[in-house]
């Protein structure tokens, strides 16, 4: 049981070679490193974080290249060294990585979203011991960097999914957009479509959670901009028309939306149970009630809110995104994002004392 909950609470990570047989002595310097490296991360959830090693020999001369991929919660990092000794290489990638590390660590110390209530309760539960000091079998984990997009995508799809079903209720109750004309699916596949096409020329300085999501926000507002031309072309957008999704998902595929899969796999039943047990620490029937008309009544109110507002609202408030983070999503300056933060924050004290905002 105690080496069962030992491995829950460690880093994975992984090695490939490709023209290179390992050798004990490169292992053990790589488990090293690896360890090492394991101690700038215990603050982060031990599934949220893997490693991926990649070590090549140049077929045609003794040049060795260590690539090393990280993947954490919100990001991804990635270095890349050469040098004339395997060993040499590792030491050159790892450096830089934790760099990279410091790096994201400041940056997350002066917005302090990590450090929230409840995730500092997780934490207390599943504060990592470090990377495992074995890596994945072989044939497990990310082969390559492409892979590790994958999984990272994979991982945030469901929250990429509920950002835009809460665009479209807002749009729809606002009147902007006719009830169920839009698929959150078709939007955010269309966003990974998009990522797996163009990871390669991510911009260098945004972070990897927010280009998806400035993505999204780029996609959501060319679907709006179809919208408003068709109602300029008074073209019916109210005919029943069948969307692609209903018939083919219930069957299990869907040609036009390949990466459904993605949302089932990431679904954990476990959710589901849990759900069917009493909470202890749940709030009362009365509070519960009065939870639920504060949210009604800003939900209503932010229909009437300014384009602007709702979307920092959304990707502040809801998502967690700091405000310089939120200004290279909606491709602001982030004075106008803060601007628009302190009237949220002044609209929300309203509606907390008046019922109104």
């Amino acid at each position: 049981m105690a080496e069962e909950a030992k491995e829950l609470t460690q880093f994975s990570w992984n090695l490939v070679t490709r023209n290179l047989i390992g050798h004990p002595l490169l292992r053990k310097q790589l488990s090293r490193r690896v360890q090492a490296l394991g101690k700038l991360l215990r603050h982060y959830p031990p599934d949220g974080v893997h490693l991926h090693v990649l070590l090549e020999k140049n077929p045609h001369r003794d040049l060795f290249t260590a690539t090393l991929t990280l993947r954490l919660p919100r990001h991804i990092l990635h270095t890349e060294k050469t040098a004339h000794e395997p060993i040499l290489a590792l030491d050159k990638a790892f450096k830089a990585l934790a760099r990279e590390i410091d790096k994201l660590k400041a940056h997350q110390r002066r917005e302090e979203e990590w450090k929230r209530k409840e995730r500092r309760e997780r934490l207390h539960v599943l504060k990592a011991t470090g990377f495992a000091s074995e890596p994945l079998p072989e044939s497990e984990g990310p082969q390559d960097r492409l892979a590790v997009v994958v999984d990272f995508l994979k991982r945030h799809y469901r929250r990429m999914l509920e950002h835009v079903q809460r665009h479209i209720r807002h749009d729809e109750w606002s009147g902007e957009i006719p009830p169920h004309a839009v698929d959150a699916r078709g939007v955010v596949d269309e966003v990974v479509r998009k990522v797996l096409r163009d990871w390669r020329r991510k911009p260098a300085d945004t972070g990897w959670l927010v280009w998806f999501f400035r993505l999204i926000h780029e996609e959501w507002e060319r679907r709006r901009r179809e919208f408003r031309r068709a109602a300029q072309e008074r073209v019916s957008v109210d005919t029943d028309v069948k969307r692609p999704d209903e018939e083919d998902l219930t069957a299990g595929f869907d040609a036009e939306q390949p990466l459904d899969i993605i949302v089932r796999e990431y679904e954990p039943v476990l959710t589901e149970l849990r759900e069917l047990v009493p909470d202890p620490s749940a709030p009362s029937p009365e509070e519960e009630l009065q939870r639920r008309e504060l949210l009604q009544s800003l939900q209503k109110a932010i229909q009437e809110w300014p384009r602007l507002e709702k979307d920092v609202f959304e990707l502040y408030f809801a998502q967690g995104f700091d405000e310089s983070e939120v200004a290279q999503i909606l491709r602001l300056d982030v004075a106008r994002v803060r601007e628009a933060v302190a009237k949220i924050q002044q609209r929300i004290r309203i509606l907390l004392f008046t019922g109104q905002a």
